[in-house]
């Protein structure tokens, strides 16, 4: 019950998505979508070192289109994850990239992870 009741009476905090970037290289929308096998106490997506995403007492299950370029040799994404608990946990990371591919990578780790994954 605390985590519904923690939801409702607290912001989420969104980063907006890094414009600048698209509109240089007139990058289309990915598609994000991550899966926790443990609910976090937040997570954040950084790009270029900026961040494009930002959720405090996110869902088990998170998606986001996010307007970044998708250049031919891939992207990196950085993924800092809060996990509540010091349980072994994973998060399961999709992206559906602008020709329409979906391309699967995981995390793994305990208390906090902080990790770069590349997406070719």
């Amino acid at each position: 019950m605390a985590i519904p009741l923690w939801r409702l009476t607290h912001e989420r905090t969104e980063a907006a998505p890094v414009e600048a970037a698209v509109s240089e290289t007139g990058g289309k929308a990915i598609h994000l979508q991550l899966s926790f096998t443990q609910m976090p106490r937040e997570f954040k997506v950084l790009y270029s070192g900026k961040a494009v995403w930002t959720e405090t007492a996110p869902r088990q299950d998170e998606a986001r289109d996010l307007k970044i370029p998708f250049p031919p040799e891939g992207i990196d994404l950085q993924f800092e994850i809060g996990w509540t608990g010091d349980a072994l946990a994973a998060a399961k990371i999709q992206v559906t990239i602008p020709d329409g591919r979906v391309i699967e990578r995981s995390i793994w780790s305990k208390g906090t992870a902080e990790e770069v994954v590349t997406f070719q």
